[in-house]
């Protein structure tokens, strides 16, 4: 919700708009199973100058590596110095009439990268100049992703009743990480009865245990064994994970 506020400050009269608080859910994690990035935050690349005269310099600087195509793209210019960005790899028009030319970074983000102009005031731009650049990209190995295998654990464990990054005695739970698209997780107890199964189809290379049994009970205080079938690898994880649990008492009887 929105809302109007007139400021008291007599240097700035004006009353602004303010936007509701949005919230943002950052989980930071390595790069999903069998997935590499060519590049990182921060990279530059420089525009190769095809034709023209001027003295600009176009640089292509990556924001998102996760973003990233690999593909061939071309600035071209108008008489006004006003520039186009377009995909030549798939021939798809991503930037119209663009007139920042300051190389801050007030850019629009486009395929993981913004694109910063630098040139001579004295010898500006016109439709003559065309530059073109590659950008790197991300890529799978099958190969990659079976080696990764050996990455797959779950934390916290030991688990001591609680975690910080829980919200409540009600968000009881752990995490598997680095798993595949697909995962089967089969949770058995010492005396090898099966706990719990869980399912994951899906590219979040996560997913949350909350400690229940098949039948929607709160497990005991033990070792488990894990055992974490990857179909589409022809291949099984064994995971142990010890689980200490405190007394549940609810805030209503």
């Amino acid at each position: 919700m929105s809302y109007f506020r007139i400021a008291n400050d007599a240097g700035f009269p004006y009353g602004y708009v303010e936007s509701a608080i949005s919230m943002v859910t950052v989980k930071p994690q390595s790069p999903k199973p069998g997935i590499r990035y060519e590049s990182k935050f921060g990279d530059l690349i420089t525009a190769k100058h095809i034709s023209g005269s001027s003295s600009v310099e176009m640089i292509a600087m990556i924001v998102d590596p996760t973003k990233v195509t690999g593909h061939d793209y071309e600035i071209t210019f108008k008489r006004t110095s006003k520039f186009n960005l377009t995909d030549i790899t798939t021939n798809k028009l991503l930037l119209v009439n663009q007139t920042n030319l300051w190389g801050d970074n007030d850019y629009l983000v486009t395929d993981g990268f913004i694109l910063k102009v630098n040139f001579d005031w004295r010898k500006m731009p016109d439709e003559n100049d065309v530059f073109r650049f590659t950008t790197p990209k991300v890529v799978y190995d099958n190969k990659l992703a079976e080696n990764d295998i050996e990455k797959i654990n779950v934390f916290p464990n030991p688990y001591y009743g609680a975690y910080r990054n829980e919200f409540n005695k009600y968000d009881r739970h752990v995490t598997f990480s680095h798993l595949p698209q697909r995962a089967i997780i089969r949770i058995f107890n010492l005396a090898g009865q099966l706990v719990r199964k869980l399912e994951k189809d899906s590219p979040e290379q996560f997913l949350r245990w909350n400690m229940l049994t098949e039948s929607n009970y709160q497990i005991p205080s033990g070792l488990y064994i894990v055992h974490i079938e990857l179909p589409d690898f022809n291949k099984a994880k064994i995971l142990k994970l010890a689980i200490f649990t405190e007394i549940f008492i609810p805030d209503r009887f």
